[in-house]
């Protein structure tokens, strides 16, 4: 658009995309309904269009095969989305093709990049020095990722796209608490290490408006490790006496014998 040429604002691949598709749409419903109108039927549209749409698609093509955007993608899933929308009213059969090969197309992208997100967590291996217990980069970049994607709000992608965020937040759990916790020797630090990393997945996907299944499920895993962290301190500060309540308890409970009453020290 002429504005943002002016301003020298840098125009996203998406923004191109779904100015192209929209002048796409408009000039050929009127070519169309002119070409119906004028002749009687709309036989020569493909062959005036054709060679448009081919160019289209192949410009689209030629992005998705370098492109590594997850975010990117489904944004095009969603443009497309709304563009298939617009064009339900229009009786263009060829435009129907193109947008739904574009789907296809775009989506079958997105799922490749997701799947070497996924492969790329599952093969990190942690150095073998014990980390902090700071939040770790890669539960950052994972609750940033997974903020953007569900702020996005594709419904006509959301069962697919819930799949497979699942299984990417199963290989950061395993990558948080059986390779970067577990290299710490006590589990109040390993406790600490996952306090941090969950708190920060959490908080981020609140913060951007970006609840769902991701959220529910590390809110969970937040609430467990919390009360095994509170354990281990009391343990470290009060571990004698915990241990003389958990001995004495059932020995004083009503219906015990006066023999074992008896065993408790209660001076």
């Amino acid at each position: 658009p002429p504005p943002a040429k002016e301003e020298k604002k840098p125009l996203h691949y998406e923004a191109i995309f779904r100015s192209a598709c929209t002048l796409l749409l408009d000039v050929a419903s009127s070519e169309h309904s002119f070409l119906t109108s004028f002749f009687g039927d709309a036989d020569s549209f493909d062959h005036v269009f054709g060679k448009s749409i081919f160019f289209a698609m192949e410009n689209l093509e030629q992005h998705l095969v370098t492109s590594w955007d997850a975010v990117g993608c489904l944004l095009l899933v969603h443009v497309n989305t709304a563009q298939r929308d617009a064009m339900a009213a229009r009786p263009v059969p060829l435009l129907a093709n193109f947008f739904a090969r574009v789907q296809v197309l775009v989506w079958s992208r997105f799922k490749a990049i997701m799947e070497a997100h996924v492969q790329s967590v599952s093969a990190f291996m942690p150095s073998g020095k014990a980390p902090e217990t700071a939040p770790h980069y890669v539960a950052r970049r994972y609750a940033e990722l997974v903020a953007s994607l569900r702020s996005l709000k594709v419904a006509s992608v959301e069962p697919m796209l819930g799949s497979i965020l699942r299984v990417l937040w199963t290989e950061v759990e395993k990558l948080l608490s059986e390779r970067l916790a577990r290299q710490h020797p006590t589990l109040k630090h390993q406790a600490a290490l996952l306090i941090n990393n969950y708190d920060l997945v959490v908080h981020t996907l609140a913060e951007r408006g970006a609840r769902g299944e991701e959220s529910t499920h590390f809110e969970q895993l937040l609430d467990q490790v919390k009360t095994v962290f509170v354990e281990e301190q009391l343990l470290a500060d009060n571990g004698k006496m915990i241990s003389f309540v958990k001995q004495a308890e059932p020995l004083l409970v009503p219906g015990a014998p006066p023999e074992d009453a008896a065993k408790v020290d209660k001076g």
